[in-house]
């Protein structure tokens, strides 16, 4: 892959040098120097093995010879860069347009048709790894069949019980046999074999047989009610879920309702609000027109009234005013500007009453709100401490039922030694006991002192 790769890139770089040339010509604008064909066979004789006839190893550079031809490829692409940039003719005119989209039609052709071949490549691949597929899991089907068969028969008819020689190699074959002595009435022990021998339990296997029976049928009936024990945890689980389902279902439908009576007030408030901004602003604007005009009666006042635009004083020839033309005010108009004063100041103590009653109104508005605002604050937590309240109950009483159902199972498996237990012990060491001094007497022999 690298020297497949390293190739590529070779004629890569050929085909952009001899596109160059296309472009810019042979006449001196280009480093081309018509070395295109050494140039490519030394790339591809650099890529190949050294056991391929042609191929050249690549000399051996010091990092100053490095460095040297560095610095002469760069001074190169400095030198083209200038002879680009300084040629008036490229920079004015520009490179041929139509070579330029000739290239580019050729390479979107050769990248379509690429793709073309290797989707076609590739969908073959695919087809051929599906076959592959399928032929190798009808292989793996046909392997397990046959071995699915052979295992069946070496089960049906070579098992290891149904030789000629299992019962050489049976090591149950001693407890498969019958005992030395099946009862006091045996036909097989005579005069000269002893018919009872000590601790000997003709019956032991029958009643291991009841015991494992009576063992099997009472772990039975404690896995039964065990079960019961937990269907009925089960159910008390459930019904507890129930109810904390049902108490948050209802704490919700309260939270709900509060945050929508919240609203509600928010809204109403905030209606309030607005009406009382808009009435406000509705008295500023006709207080505004009332001073308005006000000012422009006074100003036309001042226009007009012959008596303020008056620019002297008029005095007769013996050096009197004359009184006609006299600036001051007689009595009937001073009280008259006296009545005029005393309702201005009444018309201004009734504005601030009803503003002052206007703003009593709306704290007492805002602290009905505040006030329910904390009523319902005050009930939703009351609602808590209740739900609260009736799940801590709910759990003691849970947890009370649970230690009483350990308390009941603990008893129900503990085994406990009774005063009928031990009396029907004694009772039975006592006759094992009696036996034992009986058995000389039964074998004809003389007891003695010999423990």
């Amino acid at each position: 892959l690298k020297r497949t790769s390293g190739a590529v890139r070779a004629m890569a770089a050929l085909g952009q040098s001899q596109a160059e040339s296309q472009v810019y010509g042979r006449d001196g604008d280009s480093a081309y120097d018509g070395t295109d064909q050494q140039t490519l066979q030394q790339a591809l004789a650099e890529t190949l093995d050294s056991h391929i006839i042609g191929a050249t190893a690549k000399p051996f550079q010091l990092e100053e010879e490095k460095l040297d031809r560095d610095v002469a490829r760069r001074r190169e692409l400095e030198l083209q860069r200038r002879l680009r940039i300084f040629d008036a003719k490229r920079r004015t005119i520009g490179i041929d347009k139509q070579t330029l989209d000739a290239q580019v039609e050729e390479k979107q052709a050769r990248r379509q048709q690429e793709q073309a071949q290797n989707k076609v490549d590739d969908q073959a691949l695919l087809r051929c790894e599906k076959q592959l597929k399928m032929f190798e899991t009808e292989k793996q089907l046909l392997k397990r069949a046959a071995e699915q068969d052979c295992k069946n028969f070496n089960l049906e008819h070579m098992r290891f019980e149904a030789r000629r020689e299992y019962d050489l190699n049976d090591p149950q074959h001693i407890r498969k046999g019958a005992p030395i002595r099946v009862g006091d009435d045996d036909p097989r022990c005579g005069a000269s074999s002893l018919q009872q021998l000590g601790g000997e339990d003709l019956m032991r296997m029958e009643r291991k047989k009841g015991q494992q029976a009576a063992q099997a049928n009472f772990i039975e009936q404690q896995k039964f009610e065990k079960a019961m024990l937990v269907a009925q945890e089960k159910e008390e689980d459930e019904r507890l879920a129930a109810e904390v389902a049902a108490m948050t279902q209802l704490r919700d439908d309260l939270e709900q309702q509060e945050a929508t009576l919240r609203r509600d007030h928010q809204k109403g408030h905030a209606v309030d609000f607005l009406s009382e901004a808009a009435a406000t602003e509705a008295r500023r604007q006709a207080q505004l027109e009332h001073e308005q005009l006000q000012n422009e009666r006074e100003l036309d006042f001042h226009a007009t009234d012959p008596f303020l635009n008056e620019h002297a004083y008029r005095y007769q020839q013996g050096g009197g005013v004359t009184r006609e033309e006299f600036k001051g005010s007689n009595r009937d108009q001073r009280i008259q500007a006296s009545l005029d004063q005393q309702a201005q100041v009444q018309e201004k103590l009734r504005r601030k009453e009803e503003e002052q009653a206007e703003n009593r109104h709306h704290a007492a508005m805002t602290e009905m709100t505040r006030r329910q605002l904390v009523a319902a604050e005050r009930e939703k937590q009351r609602n808590r401490r209740g739900t609260v309240a009736q799940m801590m109950q709910a759990n003691l009483a849970m947890r009370d039922s649970q230690k009483q159902a350990h308390k009941q199972d603990s008893r129900l498996y503990t085994n406990e030694f009774r005063p009928e237990f031990l009396t029907s012990l004694g009772r039975r060491l006592g006759d094992e006991t009696a036996s034992l001094h009986m058995q000389p007497a039964k074998l004809g022999c003389t007891p003695t002192n010999n423990p």
